[in-house]
């Protein structure tokens, strides 16, 4: 096998674009569902939103708002990885701990959030158009309401739950891998191919069920706050609002009925992401 060298920066900006844009592809989908699900005002399920998308639009309704994402997501994946290799390598030399490896996350995520937060909202907004308005109509009415600003709305929300949520997702990613991995691989050899790709897939999707876990909460009321954003009310007044309505309308509960669709999502998005920047990573680095 061959050998390696420490990745460069160019390595991991190659490496999270790459496992970003693999991500959405594969669960843009999901995410349509889940503001579907998140933004209704009546308590409606994963399977009758996905039967009103379909109904309304088409299988290629579950690709509403897919371009910025798209695209976001090979620069906003690359920040992450990137932000997260050089607070490890540079804030918290030495060995990794578990809350060298928490922080370090938690920091690229709040990051990361700058880039997210419009991005996200300009999805939702498309999402739940009833007119099903395009990418371009939608940022002109948000421009035209709130100017650049408004196009951030979403920033403290997006960071109380990316902060803390990628800090867990790295944390919990390292960790179930090190459990995983063989005492005799840790010891110095090498589990084989498959073994180990089963062991990146496996160490993903507990990452992801790890982050949504904390996040959606946060995420419920972000959601439903971008769907309505009244440009004419404070922010924090608006937020205080939408979540007092979340638990008038169903209790705390509410604030977790998109989990199946979160959940769904979660893990293959985590395990097809982070077992993607892994691989890729691994052949940038090779030594031949």
């Amino acid at each position: 096998m061959a050998q390696r060298r420490e990745p460069s920066t160019f390595d991991i900006l190659i490496a999270g674009s790459c496992s970003g844009c693999a991500g959405v592809l594969v669960c843009h989908p999901f995410d349509v569902v889940r503001t579907r699900v998140q933004s209704s005002l009546i308590q409606r399920g994963p399977v009758d939103c996905l039967r009103d998308v379909i109904k309304e639009l088409g299988p290629r309704g579950l690709y509403a708002g897919f371009l910025g994402p798209f695209f976001a997501q090979a620069v906003y994946k690359a920040v992450i990885f990137t932000t997260n290799s050089w607070v490890n390598k540079n804030v918290f030399p030495g060995k990794k701990t578990s809350q060298t490896l928490f922080l370090s996350g938690a920091i690229a995520g709040s990051l990361n959030a700058v880039i997210v937060a419009p991005v996200e909202l300009l999805r939702t907004r498309q999402i739940v158009s009833v007119s099903h308005q395009n990418y371009f109509a939608v940022v002109r009415t948000l421009l035209s309401d709130g100017g650049v600003r408004g196009m951030f709305r979403g920033l403290i929300p997006a960071i109380a739950r990316d902060g803390p949520g990628i800090g867990v997702y790295f944390l919990t990613f390292d960790h179930a891998k090190r459990f995983l991995t063989p005492s005799s691989s840790q010891n110095g050899s090498i589990p084989s191919a498959s073994n180990s790709l089963l062991i990146k897939l496996l160490s993903g999707s507990f990452a992801g069920i790890a982050f949504w876990t904390l996040a959606l909460p946060v995420d419920t009321v972000k959601t439903i706050f971008e769907s309505s954003v009244n440009m004419n009310k404070s922010f924090t007044l608006q937020c205080s609002d939408v979540y007092k309505s979340v638990l008038e309308r169903g209790g705390w509960k509410s604030l977790y009925r998109a989990w199946p669709v979160a959940i769904g999502r979660g893990i293959p998005s985590a395990a097809v992401t982070l077992t993607t920047f892994d691989i890729v990573s691994e052949y940038l680095t090779e030594i031949n």
